[in-house]
């Protein structure tokens, strides 16, 4: 699945709908409709329970009316209803993951009227059609025009996506499209600072003695005075350190290994 994602995490899907004024169909026979299922990875496609083989499916001798689709493979599942109407091709595309969250795809289908109508999961995405923002999901674009068209939406938290579609006179063109929760990248794991080891020589000047902290690292030292400075030791409760200077709280004390560090001044007892 991965592979097929671009930088920006677009993915793009070219529908191919049926071509001729009765879309393929004569108008005789219009009851009949299309569908087309393809996924990432490759799995198996169940139409009404029925297990019609792996994607890419296609059939285009179907009844029009409602359905339901399932695509599976290796604990990756997706299910759905989808309406199949007469004369034209329905196309569910979807990329699987190990949760429904992580999974994107659309359906797009057509169906007597104009323009383009853009549902979205969650809905509220912004929606880009050739470069121009025209709005948010729900969103109904009636004064578009027939041709090939690049539909992109965008939400905060998920991934974009990308869809090329093709607009036809006097017919409207719904996709109903779910967005892929983003994931941010693992954290990567950070190095255990090791305690520093008591000082082998007891301080004969002014010097502090750690309490207890109540916690399992005992007291953090910072490289200045104050919590925004970053941690550069830990030091443990009993402890003995020169003291160097104070500063609004903060005492500045000389670690074992001649560093200088900052520890807050509640936690210490000062020797003069």
């Amino acid at each position: 699945m991965k592979k097929l994602l671009v930088t920006s995490y677009w993915l793009l899907v070219v529908v191919f709908l049926f071509s001729g004024c009765s879309l393929r169909f004569p108008f005789h026979r219009r009851a009949l409709s299309a569908l087309s299922v393809s996924s990432v990875p490759t799995a198996r496609v169940f139409v009404n329970g029925e297990d019609r083989g792996r994607t890419p499916f296609y059939e285009e001798q179907l009844k029009s009316g409602d359905y339901t689709i399932k695509i599976t493979t290796d604990g990756q599942e997706w299910s759905g209803k989808i309406r199949l109407n007469p004369g034209v091709l329905t196309v569910v595309n979807r990329e699987l993951a190990d949760n429904e969250a992580s999974q994107s795809g659309e359906i797009i289908t057509m169906d007597k009227g104009r323009g383009l109508a853009i549902i979205s999961n969650p809905s509220q995405a912004e929606v880009r059609v050739d470069g121009q923002v025209k709005g948010t999901t729900p969103l109904v674009i009636e004064d578009i025009n027939a041709g090939d068209h690049t539909v992109v939406l965008k939400a905060e938290g998920f991934l974009e996506r990308m869809v090329k579609v093709r607009v036809r006179e006097n017919y409207k063109l719904t996709i109903n499209m779910q967005l892929a929760v983003q994931t941010p990248p693992p954290t990567p794991p950070q190095p255990e600072v090791p305690l520093s080891p008591a000082p082998s020589v007891e301080p004969s000047g002014p010097h502090i003695i750690v309490k207890e902290t109540g916690t399992t690292f005992g007291l953090h030292v910072r490289s200045g005075p104050g919590l925004g400075h970053p941690v550069i030791e830990d030091i443990k409760p009993g402890e003995k350190y020169p003291i160097l200077g104070e500063e609004k709280g903060w005492v500045n004390i000389r670690l074992s290994d001649g560093r200088e560090g900052w520890v807050s001044g509640r936690y210490v007892t000062k020797i003069e």
